[in-house]
């Protein structure tokens, strides 16, 4: 799985490619940014893969907020990767802080 490849990598340019595949996937109206209910429908399908239950709304948001370091409303690519380089050791990475 592409989340699995971003926590063992350590090649930068290997996490920069997964990221810009992830970002594509999950970009679902072409935006070039991720709004609210993308990364909500995507934290949905990760938590089922993964035999957990879907994040509810205020864990999502949680989530959202801390990612969008700008506070815009919208979540860059370059949010993104910078999270991802911050948390990829980290296995509960897309867990909000209350959990």
């Amino acid at each position: 799985m592409v989340f699995q490849a971003l926590v063992s990598s350590k090649d930068d340019r290997q996490i920069r490619s997964l990221v810009d595949r992830i970002f594509a996937s999950v970009d679902t109206n072409g935006s070039g940014v991720w709004e609210f209910n993308e990364l909500k429908a995507m934290l949905m399908h990760l938590n089922r893969s993964q035999n957990g239950k879907p994040n509810d709304e205020f864990a999502a948001r949680q989530i959202f907020n801390h990612i969008d370091t700008d506070g815009d409303g919208v979540i860059s690519k370059q949010e993104f990767l910078s999270y991802i380089l911050q948390n990829r050791h980290n296995t509960g990475f897309f867990q909000s802080s209350s959990t």
